[in-house]
Order: structure tokens, then sequence, then C-alpha cells
């Protein structure tokens, strides 16, 4: 299924500060924007896919997510539909196409008997934009995933693993 559906709703796999539609709202506030449209969200799996942290967030002062493909992995995440309007503002706060690039993944939704994968657009990282070493995310960018994971009611197991995220330590950003 093509992650473009029709009348112009767009389904955008959100696993990182994505998922925290506030956050996602003050972004959009402070940049002059609309407010994001979100006509419906729900938990959604990424097969075969980790979490990362290879990415340098001037603007976050440390690590944000970014997704690497993982045999046997999984990441958890929230499946938002949208209009074209709030998928041109995520681009724009994604840095898509340079920073991140915009591409369509199969997904698994939550708690849905088994049946045909949807589609949803996805954010990664670009190559020229990859780190070599892991960096780590703020104290409040973890904050954010908890939160929207709590929020969007993904498991328990997962939120812990969100909790285990190592934080970078106070004053150790340089953006690099």
């Amino acid at each position: 299924m093509d992650p473009v559906e029709t009348n112009n709703t767009h389904r955008v796999f959100a696993y990182g500060s994505n998922m925290h539609l506030t956050d996602l709202g003050r972004w959009a506030k402070e940049n002059g924007r609309n407010p994001p449209n979100i006509m419906r969200s729900y938990a959604a799996v990424l097969h075969d896919h980790a979490l990362v942290w290879n990415y340098r967030s001037v603007a976050r002062r440390g690590g944000a997510a970014n997704l690497a493909t993982i045999a046997g992995q999984r990441v958890m995440g929230v499946v938002l539909e949208v209009d074209g309007a709030t998928l041109d503002l995520m681009d724009t706060k994604e840095g898509h196409p340079g920073r991140y690039s915009r591409g369509s993944a199969p997904l698994n939704l939550e708690g849905i008997p088994s049946g045909e994968p949807v589609s949803a657009w996805v954010y990664r990282v670009t190559e020229r934009w990859l780190c070599d070493e892991e960096i780590r995310p703020t104290l409040a960018y973890r904050r954010l995933l908890v939160e929207a994971a709590k929020e969007h009611g993904l498991p328990q197991a997962y939120i812990d693993e969100l909790n285990a995220i190592p934080v970078l330590e106070q004053g150790r950003f340089s953006q690099g």
C-alpha cells in the first residue's frame, strides 16, 4: 500500500521527537507555521530496524534519533495520519532532503491481528550527516521520547528501553 492515501492524507512513522505532538506544535509555532493537522495516530512497529544515535542535532544540543537496518530488531513508534501541509511542515522540521531523507517503509500496526503491513513515510539521517561515534541525546530529548511513548500507549517494556538510553552529560555538547 502506498503511504499516500486518498484525500491528501499521508502516513508518517514517528519514532523520535515527532511522536511528541506538543513538541511538534511548539516547533511549528516557533517557526511561524500553522499547527500540525494530525487526523489520527496509532502505535506501530518497524521490524528489522533499531534506534541509533549517530546524528548530532544542534537544535537538540545532543544526539537525535535515527534508524539503522538490523535484522531481528524493532523500533516502536507512532503512525501519524497528516495532511499535505503537515507533511510539508515535518519535511521542513527534519531538513528533508538534506539532513533527514523521507522514504517509505512497511509497518505492522501494534495490537492489530496479522494482516498486510501498511506503508508510511519514515525519516532517516542522510549519509552526509551520519557520525561515526555514538552521539548521546540530552536528558530533555530522552524525556520527550518517553512522554510521547506513554501518551500513545506504547508497551511499558519499550518505555523502559527508552528510559535506559544513556544521556549526554550536561555541558558536554560540541557542534563537531
